[in-house]
């Protein structure tokens, strides 16, 4: 059980999710949607630099900040919901409502047993988790926000789904040492102790 738990965790590593967020902002840039492009690019980029700024924050205070049960918020958590809701929301953008509904559905199923992994391989708590589950919604309010104001008129979701499907099977498996850099990272940053409590 133990394995099929660990496939479902590495579509939320970071070796899946940077990779996916790339291919999203070079598709709309060749569809000439500069500014979806732009905007959702930067709202993946805030995503991953809030959950990494807690996880040094938290790294460097350790539990004298916020107490035992917190430690390093879920990256996995916040980036699924990001890029996975990030591509749910631009390609339901030119669906018709039941093709959406069933995206959407998907979508969230897929986010939330990527997170539910974490918790059950006891790489996180559940309160872990919910912080990247809320670092991920900004961050995906965001991206609603700018489909929203630039709704693509055509996009040819086909073509975006087997290409999505080509870098995640790629990529997935490999686990990039995001952790251990925002550990390293971390280290720099031992003046925040003075601040801690």
């Amino acid at each position: 059980m133990q394995s099929i738990w660990n496939f479902v965790t590495d579509f939320g590593d970071t070796a899946v999710t940077v990779p996916l967020a790339l291919l999203m902002v070079g598709f709309l840039v060749a569809l000439k949607q500069p500014r979806l492009a732009v905007g959702w690019g930067l709202a993946i980029v805030g995503c991953a630099g809030a959950i990494g700024a807690l996880k040094i924050i938290l790294d460097a205070c350790g539990h004298s900040l916020v107490g035992p049960g917190l430690s390093s918020p879920s990256g996995h958590a916040a980036m699924s919901t990001a890029v996975y809701g990030g591509f749910a929301a631009v390609t339901g953008a030119t669906l018709a409502r039941p093709a959406r509904e069933a995206v959407i559905a998907g979508t969230a199923v897929l986010i939330v047993v990527i997170a539910l992994s974490r918790v059950i391989l006891g790489a996180h708590s559940p309160v872990e988790v919910a912080i990247g589950f809320v670092v991920g919604i900004a961050a995906l309010a965001v991206i609603l926000a700018v489909v929203t104001r630039y709704r693509p008129v055509w996009l040819p979701v086909v073509w975006l789904a087997a290409l999505a499907l080509v870098v995640a099977m790629l990529f997935h498996g490999e686990r990039w040492p995001a952790e251990q850099a925002v550990h390293h990272l971390g280290g720099r940053f031992d003046f925040l102790r003075l601040w801690c409590g």
